[in-house]
């Protein structure tokens, strides 16, 4: 995430690959399952609260620590059912020093809705920190009998075309820019 320290780890209700991690630190919000929203509006009734766990968080920046610029990573995945935008804010000295140069991120706009983010902000962030976006060719409209449809094809998308990618879901690449 986007702060070290301790978390409530709460599995999803209806899929545990949905499972959340909501900060645990002394002073940070209250949550109360039997409220119908946790702090950042989520929305409780899709998470088994009674099974909350303390568990540790680490932000990529600290789990890495220095020296990453000299020994940089090629691709990082992250599918992290909504929190990519947290866990990118918590990478923002890897992103600056362009120590990840390719990120896989699932992107599914409802899942960061549900975790308070404005699905939007993502690619604002990821385009602040000098990635380009690149979402499947087969989302945008091709010639009929053009190979650019491909599933294994990517379409660069640039930020005017943001907002039309908040209508669509999967997985999108950012690259670090070569500029």
């Amino acid at each position: 995430g986007e702060l070290g320290g301790m978390g409530n780890f709460m599995e999803g209700r209806d899929n545990a690959g949905m499972s959340i991690v909501l900060d645990g630190r002394p002073g940070s919000p209250d949550w109360d399952c039997d409220e119908d929203r946790l702090p950042g509006g989520i929305i409780a009734a899709r998470f088994l609260c009674h099974r909350a766990a303390r568990v540790r968080v680490a932000r990529l920046d600290d789990a890495v620590g220095d020296g990453a610029e000299d020994d940089p990573f090629c691709l990082a995945k992250i599918d992290v059912e909504g929190s990519e935008l947290k866990v990118l804010r918590g990478a923002v000295s890897l992103l600056r020093a362009r120590a990840i140069g390719t990120l896989h991120l699932e992107w599914w706009p409802p899942h960061l809705t549900a975790m308070g983010e404005e699905p939007i902000a993502l690619l604002w962030f990821l385009h602040a920190m000098r990635y380009e976006i690149f979402a499947p060719a087969s989302w945008f409209s091709v010639p009929e009998g053009s190979k650019a449809g491909a599933d294994t094809q990517w379409a660069m998308v640039v930020p005017h075309q943001f907002p039309w990618l908040l209508q669509r879901w999967g997985d999108i690449v950012a690259r670090a820019a070569p500029w």
